[in-house]
């Protein structure tokens, strides 16, 4: 049998009947079972539980670590492709293009077509570079900055 809290054995007699109401239903829903029913675990399923997290984390860990190698190798491989695709180009422009004026235009033309293109694929990685070099700096002027708060009292007293 089911022990009833002593909080419970009384019937508060609230002011508004909103509160009453309220009362009866958490009343009604703390004296049943299937409320509390997902809580009643062995120490066996606390710790399967628990394993089962633990993988499941460790899990997460190492496909994050994988998906991160294959993000960097697939990015150096696209890398090579598109030197390998400009170098083709180029050579292809510079073999079968005669005329020197044209051959030039095109020239400059891929030379502003893969700059373009490195600065796009290549602004993500920089950008992080760019950011963690910016939050160093702004380390080194913060320690500065005490260190002049630290020593110009003492100038002051000397002078």
């Amino acid at each position: 049998m089911r022990t009833i809290p002593p909080f419970l054995t009384t019937k508060r007699i609230f002011k508004t009947p909103q509160a009453n109401h309220i009362y009866d239903h958490l009343e009604q829903s703390l004296l049943r079972d299937h409320a509390t029913q997902f809580l009643k675990l062995s120490p066996y399923q606390v710790q399967t539980l628990l394993l089962w997290g633990l993988a499941a984390l460790i899990g997460y860990w190492v496909l994050s670590l994988l998906l991160n190698l294959m993000l960097a190798l697939l990015s150096r491989i696209m890398w090579g492709l598109k030197v390998l695709v400009f170098m083709s180009c180029f050579m292809f422009i510079v073999s079968m293009v005669h005329d020197r004026s044209v051959q030039v235009s095109l020239l400059l033309a891929l030379l502003m077509l893969y700059a373009l293109l490195g600065r796009l694929s290549g602004s993500h990685r920089s950008g992080a570079r760019l950011e963690a070099k910016v939050r160093s700096l702004e380390r080194q002027v913060d320690e500065l900055q005490r260190r002049q708060r630290r020593s110009s009292p003492k100038h002051l007293d000397e002078e």
